[in-house]
């Protein structure tokens, strides 16, 4: 089968190593002191990576770190709120329980761009006011309790189907996410556009969607990952590969991300431009990140494990380059500005700047990854990335913020429409 040139470039830009190739041409220009927007400081990676380490030892006395996956934020609160729905489905088959789950958890991660400081949102499950991604976890955890996204909302609540999502309108999204005049929520008519291509896509996509149910549904993606990616080695270990996940969610939910770049009619998706990278095809300039997918990756690890599937090769995946990470490294100084009157003005998320930003964030956060491990005696396998960004260097970030800035806002001013912060 002849595979053309425009189809292997979409594999190529939709590739965790190429995420991490031309990161990784932005951090030797860091090295070389030839960054166009940032000097790199060096010598403060051994206090951050110190930071990060007593941070992980804050969060993780016991040295059992769990992967950084969206179900930590669906368990804030001392509530796990992905145990609700297994008690709420208790009789059903584990398989359609962990269907559910993952509904849950997809959405959860597609409406987790930054919402602003000013946004926060009141759970019914817990006590407190939670904002940013934790009060994004919870709004959409209850609006799938509710049945917002089942088209059988009395009967069937707890599914996410393309009828429904294709209905939602930008007023019940606000309303579920308690978004108001004296409490807006950024990109509000952006993520309910993006539910709406979402349930779009569900239903004109049945190769990936329409497997099991008489109704076009999310968790058909589950079932197709299964069907399709799983198998089982000589050992007898049943597996499925961390960027076969990551390949089919860039693939099939490609057509919902807004502005993203073109190439061949296809929507590359969270891409950067930024010249003089060196690339194949005709991809040069062009840094690809895909952030919010790699993070619905890791977030799905659990639930195949949970069905005694391996996931196997999830080394492979980045870090998170968003304004957790990326501040970390700006508020501790590893990062500075060349011109500080950048961070009075707002970016476009797609200008250089943030862009090598970005890049910066992923080469970095590979480095940290390794100082971590040498000083809490973990090897890779023991320590993986995915345990690092949870231990670790988000709630590092966070928590420098808060020191810097006392809305813990980034360090950087973001042009946010809700889909790619």
């Amino acid at each position: 089968m002849v595979v053309s040139q425009e189809a292997q470039a979409r594999a190529y830009l939709r590739s965790p190593r190429t995420i991490r190739s031309h990161c990784q041409q932005i951090g030797k220009a860091a090295e070389a002191g030839s960054l166009r927007y940032f000097h790199y400081q060096p010598e403060k990676l051994a206090a951050t990576v110190a930071y990060v380490v007593a941070e992980t030892q804050r969060n993780y006395p016991s040295g059992r770190i769990p992967i950084h996956g969206r179900l930590r934020h669906l368990a804030v609160g001392g509530v796990d709120r992905a145990a609700l729905i297994r008690q709420r489905l208790a009789g059903q088959t584990r398989e359609e329980i962990v269907r559910a789950v993952f509904e849950a958890v997809v959405v959860s991660v597609l409406l987790d761009g930054g919402a602003g400081a000013e946004w926060s949102y009141h759970d019914g499950f817990s006590p407190g006011i939670w904002q940013r991604s934790e009060g994004l976890a919870l709004a959409s955890f209850a609006l799938f309790w509710q049945g917002e996204f089942s088209s059988r909302k009395h009967r069937d609540p707890l599914r996410v189907e393309a009828p429904a999502l294709e209905g939602l309108t930008v007023e019940q999204l606000g309303r579920g996410m308690q978004a108001s005049a004296d409490k807006p929520l950024l990109g509000l008519a952006q993520r309910a556009v993006l539910l709406q291509t979402l349930g779009k896509t569900i239903r004109e996509k049945p190769q990936f969607f329409a497997r099991n149910s008489e109704i076009p549904r999310l968790a058909g993606l589950f079932d197709y990952l299964v069907a399709a990616h799983v198998s089982r080695d000589d050992q007898g270990t049943t597996k499925i590969a961390a960027e076969e996940i990551f390949s089919v969610l860039l693939e099939s939910l490609a057509d919902i991300w807004p502005h993203g770049l073109q190439y061949a009619g296809a929507n590359l998706g969270d891409i950067g431009v930024y010249g003089g990278i060196v690339g194949e095809f005709a991809c040069h300039d062009m840094i690809p990140f895909h952030k919010l997918t790699q993070w619905l990756s890791y977030s799905l690890f659990e639930l195949f494990e949970e069905l005694g599937i391996k996931v196997v090769g999830g080394e492979q995946l980045t870090g998170l380059p968003e304004y957790r990470n990326g501040g970390l490294l700006l508020d501790s100084g590893v990062l500075v500005l060349k011109h500080p009157e950048d961070a009075l003005i707002e970016h476009e998320p797609t200008s250089e700047l943030i862009v090598e930003w970005r890049a910066l964030t992923v080469y970095l956060l590979d480095q940290i990854a390794e100082g971590v491990r040498l000083k809490l005696g973990k090897s890779p396998e023991e320590l993986p990335l995915g345990c690092v960004l949870q231990g670790g260097t988000w709630s590092a970030g966070r928590r420098l913020a808060r020191e810097k800035r006392g809305d813990g806002s980034g360090p950087l001013i973001i042009k946010s429409d809700g889909t790619i912060f």
